[in-house]
């Protein structure tokens, strides 16, 4: 699959899953947008990642955050 821009997919990935209250989203790992996952954890905005690289291909499990029940 080629992407146009990495970061929007990104952000797209982790917005919709949001909407869909979904616990975590998988999405596929580069160094930047683990720098991008790392950022937002320190702002508060997901509980945490998780990196699974197996040589150059992997992926980043970002745990979402919410209030109770999901919300």
């Amino acid at each position: 699959m080629n992407l146009s821009d990495p970061i929007a997919d990104f952000l797209t990935r982790i917005r919709n899953a949001s909407a869909a209250r979904k616990r975590f989203v998988d999405i596929p790992w580069s160094k930047m947008k683990e720098s991008f996952a790392g950022i937002l954890k320190e702002k508060g905005m997901v509980e945490s990642f998780q990196v699974n690289v197996k040589g150059t291909i992997g992926t980043l499990r970002i745990y979402l955050k919410y209030f109770a029940g999901r919300k």
